[in-house]
């Protein structure tokens, strides 16, 4: 029957109507009631259970409209629903939806770039592929069989990176797609299990950036990071790359550095060899201590003209003959140690010119680079033989004698074949001359060669050759070789060799003189045509620096 409940209630007001109890929630706005008398279980209408259940109190749940009996199975009690819900009959299946389909685009760029929901799909009439809008961009779908890009340009399988921490070298791969979709290129690098990226580089490296398939890798320039790792190039079409291997190195090899250039470079790794035939005076530096085996030999000096004689020019002496020919270079060799960042000068010998004296002219100059000179007032028709120049190392960069640390002297200029054959460059002491009062005379380890006694001839000295004398008739005059010391100049006969020298810091130092024409040590492969002289100017001299 119906229950005419109090109006205008307040919270927690009983109400009772036969024998239920009646409790109003003012928060639910809703009357709670409770069975009483009879000793039954009470039925709770609340929105939340009952405090302080008894087993097989009710208490029917007025938010969810469901029933709960307070249950104790034994070892537990707890709220349980008095009748449990069964499932009921399936209903019948609805209608099949409407079939979708992706929209339609000439090509990639027509698609939108807005207003799209992740999982879109749409279909590129001119390559014939479908895309799905991921929530940022379109990707390309995968569907059939697929063939990934293929190289044209292959990276190559190993790189060495510059090691100054500025300067990139570079790896360039070129890739191309068969179904003509574009390339796209990435990276990763990685060594034994390590993976690297952009976010996290090996130590080799400080910097990657590409270009169109261009790698510019910028090495480390710090020692202890030396190593190597394996770089991986990527071409992508979309879908599929191409992976290709490239092992790059970064390591620490000394280098030279020349103050101008040695064989067309100013750099120049400590592990290939420097052969410099070129006659010339260069400032060098190592990056590192560097132990070095050396061989050097002098120019040849310059040989006499093949139709003069002592005052005699009828007398016809042919231009190959031993007797006119120029002294051959000495020979010197041993190992030396160069220390970091020290200035060392190098200097080749240039090969003794033969030249008319009207053509070339000079006042107590040295006309070949590093070997002798001759003075001005000779004959028109007179002819010079300079000496060949000394090759040699120094420290610092303008040296004087005392900073020699191995030497090879060059040959003396030949002279008329009256007055014997030219000295060669030396040995400890420059090669034996045939000129007598008419010829100079090599250098030793003290002095300089002395010079003809006629016509004001020049002595040797340190580092130079002696001057020719001033002879008037037509004849050839010979300059002395330059050395440690130089050769003395002749007048008519031939000058004397410039000596060589080693100094206390090369070990395993050999000095040797060459024999009249022919050069020191000049069945030695590495020679080459150095310090040699056949009739003409002499050849330059050669140094040859091999790392240890």
């Amino acid at each position: 029957m119906a229950v005419d409940f109090p109006t205008s209630p307040s919270n927690g007001q009983t109400f009772t109507s036969g024998t239920i109890t009646y409790t109003y929630n003012s928060t639910a706005g809703l009357w709670n009631s409770a069975a009483s008398g009879g000793g039954g279980s009470s039925v709770t209408v609340s929105d939340t259970a009952p405090t302080s259940p008894s087993d097989g109190d009710q208490w029917y749940n007025s938010l969810s409209l469901k029933m709960f009996v307070y249950y104790n199975d034994g070892s537990s009690s707890q709220w349980v629903p008095a009748s449990p819900q069964q499932a009921g009959v399936a209903g019948t299946a609805g209608a099949a939806g409407a079939a979708g389909s992706a929209t339609s685009y000439a090509n990639l760029a027509a698609f939108p770039s807005s207003g799209n929901t992740a999982g879109d799909i749409g279909f590129a009439t001119d390559t014939k592929s479908s895309y799905m809008w991921d929530g940022v961009e379109w990707q390309r779908m995968s569907i059939g069989s697929q063939i990934g890009p293929r190289y044209t340009t292959s990276p190559s399988a190993a790189h060495t990176l510059n090691n100054d921490g500025t300067t990139a070298t570079t790896i360039t791969a070129v890739a191309i797609d068969e179904s003509g979709f574009p390339i796209t290129y990435d990276w990763d690098a990685y060594s034994g299990a390590t993976v690297y990226s952009a976010s996290s580089l090996p130590a080799q490296l400080t910097s990657v950036t590409e270009s169109n398939g261009v790698f510019s890798l910028v090495g480390s320039s710090v020692e202890a990071n030396a190593g190597s790792f394996v770089f991986r190039t990527k071409a992508s079409d979309g879908v599929l790359f191409t992976p290709a291997i490239t092992t790059v190195t970064l390591e620490f090899i000394p280098f030279w550095t020349f103050s101008s250039n040695i064989n067309s470079t100013t750099s120049l790794n400590v592990t290939t060899p420097l052969s410099i035939t070129e006659y010339g005076s260069w400032t060098a530096t190592v990056s590192e201590d560097q132990i070095f085996d050396v061989k050097m030999w002098g120019a040849a000096g310059a040989a006499a003209h093949g139709t003069l004689n002592h005052g005699v020019a009828n007398i016809s002496v042919a231009a190959t003959a031993t007797t006119n020919f120029g002294g051959g270079g000495g020979f010197a060799s041993g190992r030396i140690t160069l220390a970091a960042g020290q200035d060392y000068t190098i200097r080749v010998g240039q090969g003794g010119m033969r030249i008319a004296t009207s053509a070339a002219e000079a006042s107590n100059t040295y006309v070949t680079w590093l070997a002798g000179g001759m003075k001005t007032g000779y004959n028109a028709s007179a002819y010079m033989a300079s000496g060949g120049g000394y090759s040699g190392i120094f420290t610092g960069t303008s040296p004087a004698q005392s900073d020699t640390i191995l030497l090879a002297g060059g040959g003396g200029g030949g002279g008329s074949v009256t007055y014997g054959r030219a000295g060669a460059g030396g040995g400890t002491t420059g090669g034996t001359t045939t000129g007598g009062s008419q010829g100079g005379y090599s250098g030793t380890q003290s002095a300089g060669g002395a010079p003809s006694v006629y016509n004001g001839a020049g002595a040797g000295g340190a580092l130079y050759g002696g001057f020719s004398g001033a002879y008037s008739n037509a004849q050839t005059h010979p300059s002395g070789g330059g050395g440690y010391f130089g050769g003395g100049g002749g007048n008519a006969g031939a000058a004397g060799g410039g000596s060589g020298y080693a100094s206390g810091s090369v070990t395993s130092a050999v000095l040797t003189a060459g024999s009249y024409n022919v050069p020191a040590n000049s069945s030695d492969a590495d020679r080459g045509s150095a310090g040699s002289n056949s009739g003409l100017s002499g050849t330059n001299g050669k140094i040859l620096f091999t790392a240890v």
